[in-house]
């Protein structure tokens, strides 16, 4: 139960079985944004209800993984793309206090993306971008429901990363929807091949987030 999607769960299988596809996780956020949504802005309580069965659907897919697969064999399967939903997760974290909800949101704060941010180590060559700015921003959101310090310097150090290496002037960063070499961006204007396929709205759009969300933590 609790499962709300348009497409079948055998996507969800093959996404755990690290098998080519795209990309249920990235639509289940969508969805469950919707309804955050839709319980935070209209007040809408079974929306509320229906996000409440959705992420223990998720969260039953999870615990299913990590105990017939391992948690090393969970975090390889977030080597492909999956939404805000560590972002999403924490935010119904905030909403419901449930421990589950703060475990389940947890086990999408992806590791080898989060922890070298911590030492300013810089890794993003030939990350896929859309996939990984939502999880520094599940990162601050994090930091705002258990109060651990680590997870905001991890998402200012993310953008303070991004914006000082890979950021064009109009704010986007990424190049056939990837991040290329630090401090290399002037080969990607002109024409054709390089001067086109740049600066993916959504990466754009989800790099404002980002600080938008930092501000009133910072001043900055």
């Amino acid at each position: 139960g609790g499962y709300l999607s348009a497409f079948p769960e055998s996507l969800l299988d093959r996404f755990e079985r690290i098998e080519p596809v795209w990309a249920p996780y990235y639509t289940l956020h969508k969805v469950l944004q919707g309804l955050l949504d839709q319980y935070t802005i209209a007040g809408s309580s079974l929306a509320l209800q229906l996000a409440i069965g959705l992420a223990a659907y998720v969260g039953g897919r999870l615990e299913r993984v990590l105990s017939t697969s391992g948690l090393t064999h969970h975090w390889a399967t977030l080597n492909m793309e999956y939404g805000g939903m560590n972002d999403v997760l924490w935010q119904l974290a905030a909403i419901t206090g449930r421990p589950e909800h703060r475990r389940w949101a947890s086990l999408f704060d992806k590791p080898c993306f989060l922890s070298p941010q911590a030492t300013h180590e810089d890794r993003l060559s030939k990350m896929h971008a859309n996939t990984h700015v939502p999880i520094a921003i599940g990162a601050l959101h994090r930091h705002e429901v258990t109060g651990e310090p680590v997870f905001r310097l991890l998402a200012e150090n993310f953008l303070d990363l991004l914006n000082t290496t890979r950021t064009f002037a109009t704010g986007g960063s990424s190049h056939h929807e990837n991040w290329g070499s630090p401090n290399k961006l002037g080969h990607l204007l002109g024409p054709p091949p390089f001067g086109t396929v740049h600066q993916e709205s959504c990466v754009t759009h989800n790099t404002l987030r980002l600080p938008l969300h930092l501000f009133p933590a910072t001043r900055q």
